[in-house]
């Protein structure tokens, strides 16, 4: 199982923290597929600014919802840190999250009473993640949801801004254009106010594709 290792709440102004080196590492994850990736107080808070003003873009701000719908990774982190920064609302999908729901046939149900719910301005979510040593769609589970329920009297779901998609096993998936981006393409043409290397050290035994 995925793991992440960060500092208590690391976004609460400690990078001003005078004992704390900016590229100290701030969290340290470890995927099923070999990954491995640090991300220094200084990098984190980069991407953190980059994520912020891509939801500020597509018109979130604050008390705004947007829906994680992310296994244990890096960008689940700086998603929710980049909506406290904006004011704004991460609803992360904790009840049936990727790990479980994208493999069972509920999961579109489950997003659609969700994204009802809490009228998200935009969706963070993956190609693919390992599901019981096999890969499974939570994007395909979005679309799913997105789509409604046809010939249904509810089959309209609230328009959602923009679909972030986190690229980490090269899954062919559905694309919307004009809503889905992937989200590395996104950050990187956001503009830091302080432009700096993200990660300290990235190692990866995967096929990931950037």
């Amino acid at each position: 199982m995925p793991t992440l290792t960060t500092p208590t709440n690391p976004h609460a102004k400690s990078y001003a923290d005078p004992l704390r080196s900016a590229d100290q590492v701030a969290l340290h994850w470890l995927g099923d597929s070999g990954e491995a990736e640090l991300y220094t107080f200084d990098g984190l808070e980069d991407q953190v600014r980059r994520a912020a003003r891509v939801f500020r873009t597509a018109g979130v701000g604050e008390g705004d919802a947007v829906l994680v719908f992310l296994p244990a990774m890096p960008e689940a982190v700086i998603a929710t840190l980049a909506c406290e920064r904006l004011g704004a609302r991460a609803v992360i999908e904790t009840e049936t999250g990727p790990q479980g729901a994208v493999a069972g046939p509920g999961a579109a149900a489950v997003l659609r009473e969700w994204i009802r719910a809490e009228r998200p301005r935009v969706v963070v979510t993956a190609d693919a993640v390992m599901v019981s040593g096999g890969l499974q769609s939570p994007k395909a589970a979005v679309d799913r949801a997105l789509r409604g329920r046809p010939g249904a009297p509810d089959a309209a779901v609230p328009t959602v801004g923009a679909v972030l998609v986190v690229q980490r096993n090269s899954y062919p998936v559905g694309w919307t254009p004009g809503r889905d981006r992937w989200w590395h393409q996104a950050l990187a043409g956001s503009v830091s106010r302080r432009s700096r290397t993200p990660m300290a050290s990235v190692t990866s035994s995967s096929s990931k594709s950037r």
